[in-house]
């Protein structure tokens, strides 16, 4: 009897886990069917998890103004009034989003991917009751600026567009992420952190659309 070995699924993360970029929209088209799914089979949010929604987005919200204060001098004017709206709208925009079971770590590097046995993900560590859309502000900050068409392909597959409200609260999460990096990077003295949350902040400002 002959076997023929198969070879092991790749993170999408992986060199060579996509030939073409043809093969990456579909990937992220696949990604984003998956999550639907995900969320569309989630338990209801009990109180509690709807109160721990409410301290995270306060937790966050507090985190950006922090932030604000020991970065202010290295943001621009857009920059600096994007930050200044993580703080006064999050809270309030986020009450009226629907809360889902989150994977909560949905980046590309936990996509398994095989071109005969599909898509997968890995590493349900973080998986927590959330809103929807911080399962795509990493995909956000470093994706879908540069290719919007892998962003297409992905909400293609989600099956619905994000709302208006949804889309600013995504551009909120992923500058209070940048401001963030920029924020560590400056106190721990690392280039990388302050380069990373220079390139987010500016694609939320002037690039993302």
């Amino acid at each position: 009897m002959s076997t023929r070995r198969v070879a092991p699924p790749l993170a999408l993360s992986d060199q060579g886990a996509c030939e073409t970029e043809l093969e990456e929209r579909r990937v992220h088209e696949r990604a984003g069917h998956l999550l639907r799914r995900w969320h569309d089979h989630s338990d209801p949010a009990s109180a509690q998890d709807l109160e721990d929604i409410r301290t995270s987005m306060a937790d966050q919200t507090e985190e950006a103004a922090s932030c604000l204060e020991s970065t202010a001098g290295h943001l621009d004017d857009e920059q600096r009034a994007l930050v200044k709206g993580v703080a006064q709208e999050l809270p309030q925009l986020t009450e009226a989003l629907p809360a889902v079971y989150r994977h909560g770590d949905y980046s590309t590097r936990n996509w398994m991917w095989h071109r005969e046995h599909g898509h997968g993900v890995i590493d349900f560590a973080m998986s927590a009751h959330g809103i929807a859309v911080e399962e795509f502000v990493w995909l956000c900050g470093a994706v879908w600026v540069v290719r919007p068409d892998l962003k297409a392909a992905y909400f293609s597959g989600y099956g619905r567009a994000l709302s208006d409200i949804e889309e600013r609260v995504l551009r909120l999460l992923t500058t209070r992420l940048g401001v963030s990096y920029l924020h560590s990077g400056l106190t721990k003295q690392r280039t990388d952190l302050i380069e990373r949350g220079h390139l987010i902040l500016t694609r939320m400002t002037h690039e993302y659309r």
